[in-house]
């Protein structure tokens, strides 16, 4: 079927035509062959038949007195029978009695007698076994070989004229198949021809003669009917045209207008959006800093501090007998080991407020950091510089660590060895932030007994890879497409601006941002992808 797809409507119906009638003509040929040999073999069959009842007939009183001369005198006239090869005359012992030869130099082996009257075709030769019975007894066996020359100049001549007949029909049936189809086919090439020149010129004035009732007229007049729709409403659009064309220019000057109007309103949306970000990421160092604020006005309030003070009232007041109230006194003799254990406990307390105070204040650079590097933005310019990506990754640790420490999470870290890079480091630092803040949040909101955020940081193909893992909520299918979508969050109390502005910005910096996640409670991927520049090549200003 594949052959006929590309051929002309009237090479498909002549193949056709002639596939169905030379299939026909092959099936009746074919049978009606099959029955002529049939009948030939049968007619061999009885011929055979004949010469032996004759033959043994004839032969029955040669046998009857063993007289093998006048037997073989008898078989000798089967040379009026050309096809019969051999024959032989059996005694009623089985024995032969009379041979004849047709071809005096050949050998002839007389085949064993079976035990009736029978006849068999071989692929040389028919053979044929006929017992001459006198008076109900068996006096002896007639057997002739044909070589059934004349059986195969038969068949031969049989398939001549059955090839000859095939030939002569199949030429009839194209001749006629030529001209009929020239009928069918004539309307349908005028109407593609007159499909394809509406087609190449626009011509919608083209119509194609109507010459007949039948499916293909009815086709032939649905195309003129569409020809003629299609032209009026060719005369409408021209007039539409005209009229488009000056409404366009009478709009082209209000769409001006309007066009500077939407830079201006872009232009105060995009501050909008910068002044959210930087909401956003302040907010996020400031829960550190009131973490850090909670934790050393918890350690004040339960400092030794007021137990320190009435140690000294009662020194105070033992003053002028400090010796013998020590040495004597039950109080007196606990305050130095008490004084020694509340000094212990308030230098230990001094040095973990001192690691607040410190965690704080690097907050609040940090909020002094945000607050600049969305200046610089705001002024569409970003600094590259030489850092180490380990500790830019750390300085982003610090503002959740203590937090997450509390939280019980895991933190796993992998750093890669590498040396100095040039990035947009508060670029950098803001996405890392906003990704392990949103991890901290992932995991603490699954309430799953091991809770775990894990930094992995790579060079792979010239490209710098830092991967932010968790073991949190995880993400849906659904939802994977949207995470980055301005205003779309999944927290009862986000907002939607952090991944939106993390992808923003690392699109700024020539990189990707891509979450991945096996679905809900399976924990989630966000993997970073920047341009690799190590510190020997020249730092620059992005612009």
């Amino acid at each position: 079927m594949d052959l006929l797809k590309n051929m002309t409507i009237r090479r498909k119906l002549i193949t056709m035509v002639m596939v169905t009638s030379g299939a026909a003509v092959l099936l009746s040929s074919g049978f009606s062959l099959y029955f002529s040999i049939y009948n030939h073999k049968k007619d061999l069959v009885r011929d055979l038949s004949v010469h032996a009842q004759v033959t043994g007939v004839s032969s029955s009183e040669g046998l009857m007195f063993e007289m093998s001369e006048e037997v073989e005198l008898i078989l000798s006239g089967l040379t009026a029978k050309p096809s019969i090869t051999n024959a032989c005359i059996y005694a009623a012992s089985g024995k032969a009695f009379a041979y004849y030869k047709r071809d005096k130099n050949n050998r002839f082996v007389t085949p064993s007698l079976p035990d009736k009257n029978q006849h068999t075709f071989t692929k040389t030769h028919f053979e044929i076994f006929h017992y001459i019975i006198v008076k109900g007894e068996r006096i002896g066996a007639v057997y002739l070989e044909d070589d059934m020359s004349q059986l195969n100049a038969d068949i031969k001549k049989d398939i001549t004229i059955v090839l000859f007949v095939i030939v002569l029909s199949l030429f009839a049936a194209y001749i006629m198949t030529a001209k009929f189809v020239k009928v069918f086919s004539e309307p349908i090439i005028k109407l593609t021809t007159t499909a394809i020149l509406v087609t190449e010129t626009k011509d919608f004035s083209t119509r194609v003669t109507h010459e007949c009732d039948d499916e293909i007229g009815l086709l032939i007049k649905s195309f003129n009917e569409m020809i003629n729709e299609i032209e009026s409403r060719d005369v409408q659009l021209n007039s539409h045209k005209t009229n488009l064309e000056k409404l366009v220019q009478d709009r082209t000057s209000e769409l001006e207008e309007t066009h500077d109007k939407l830079v201006e309103s872009a232009r105060q949306a995009g501050k909008a959006e910068v002044a959210t970000s930087v909401l956003h990421n302040v907010g996020n160092v400031l829960n550190s800093v009131n973490v850090s604020a909670t934790v050393i006005f918890n350690k004040m309030r339960l400092s030794k501090l007021s137990g320190l003070i009435k140690a000294k009232d009662m020194i105070n007041k033992n003053i002028d007998n400090i010796g013998p109230f020590i040495a004597n006194d039950s109080k007196g003799s606990q305050l130095p080991n008490y004084i020694t254990k509340v000094a212990e406990l308030m230098e230990s307390e001094q040095e973990d407020i001192k690691g607040e105070i410190s965690s704080l204040i690097s907050n609040i650079e940090h909020i002094n950091e945000i607050i600049s590097v969305q200046q610089a933005h705001g002024k569409l310019s970003g600094v590259i510089i030489a850092l180490n990506l380990s500790k830019l990754v750390e300085d982003a640790f610090k503002i959740q660590e203590e937090s997450m420490i509390r939280s019980g999470i895991e933190i796993v870290k992998h750093y890669a060895d590498l040396p100095d890079v040039n990035v947009d480091k508060q670029k950098v630092l803001q996405i890392v932030i906003n990704l392990i803040t949103n991890a901290k949040h992932a995991v603490e909101a699954i309430g799953k007994s091991k809770k775990s955020v894990e930094v992995i940081t790579l060079v792979k193909n010239d490209r710098l890879f830092i991967h932010v893992k968790d073991n949190g909520v995880g993400i849906s299918a659904e939802n994977l497409s949207k995470v980055f979508n301005h205003g779309f969050t999944t927290k009862k109390d986000g907002h939607g601006f952090g991944l939106h502005s993390c992808a923003l910005a690392a699109k700024d910096m020539g990189g990707t941002l891509t979450p991945f996640s096996d679905g809900e409670g399976e924990g989630a991927t966000f993997t970073l992808e920047l341009p690799y520049n190590p510190a020997n090549t020249a730092a620059s200003t992005v612009t």
